[in-house]
């Protein structure tokens, strides 16, 4: 049952400082690892992988520029122009999918690369993960319909629907299955293999998966539990 007590204007006064703290947060992952990004990646060929990840890596400095903006104006109704605001806050949310999607690409082809690069094993995940994202298009097809555009108003454009925990438990599911995975193959066939190299892979992967899990059962929670206004909190 939802605590709808809440008055509004703390759910969204809430919901602007985790913005700019996300994007405080954002920031100084930048600049810490341009150089890495810089040694790594600047000057390889351009291929599938480096697609995804500079879409991953800069979409979202874009998606939380944008919620900060928003949200932050929006706990004091200044703007008034509801509908061009709400055409731009729905980009956002389309900007943030597409981050997010390239980020998912990544997780995937680093199962891959540590299951040995294996063809039938590319085939099977690219298929869990064409029905995975089929069926968040579909939730998310079916919520815009339900929230047509001349049914919007300065309460729609600033909150999440409920459906958004729905997303975010399936893209949990997908982040554990890969994980899973990633474990299984380490202590099935990697066992006896020490080397460094096999360690790193195995122990960053697993962190980041199980951290990127973690965030997404946070939307989860924030999503379906909290009032409407605190919704968007863990969204950029």
């Amino acid at each position: 049952m939802t605590v709808d007590y809440f008055p509004d204007y703390i759910g969204r006064q809430t919901v602007a400082y985790t913005a700019v703290a996300s994007a405080a947060a954002l920031l100084f992952d930048f600049c810490i690892t341009f150089d890495s990004e810089v040694r790594w990646t600047w000057g390889r060929k351009w291929g599938f992988t480096r697609i995804a990840f500079v879409i991953s890596r800069y979409l979202p400095l874009v998606s939380v520029g944008l919620m900060v903006c928003y949200a932050v104006e929006g706990t004091d109704g200044r703007l008034t122009n509801y509908g061009k605001l709400a055409v731009v806050f729905y980009s956002c949310e389309y900007i943030h999918f597409l981050g997010a999607f390239a980020s998912e690409v990544l997780l995937a082809l680093r199962t891959y690369v540590f299951w040995g690069c294996d063809k039938r094993f590319l085939m099977v995940i690219s298929v869990f993960g064409m029905a995975t994202t089929a069926a968040i298009l579909t939730i998310a097809g079916v919520d815009s319909v339900q929230g047509a555009p001349d049914a919007i108003h300065w309460h729609r454009v600033l909150e999440e629907d409920r459906s958004a925990s729905i997303i975010y438990g399936l893209m949990m599911f997908y982040e554990l299955v890969l994980m899973s995975l990633t474990v299984y193959k380490r202590f099935k066939f990697y066992q006896r293999d020490n080397s460094p190299l096999v360690a790193t892979i195995y122990r960053d992967g697993v962190i980041y998966m199980l951290c990127i899990a973690l965030v997404s059962l946070a939307n989860c929670f924030f999503v379906f539990v909290l009032p409407s206004s605190f919704t968007p909190l863990l969204v950029g």
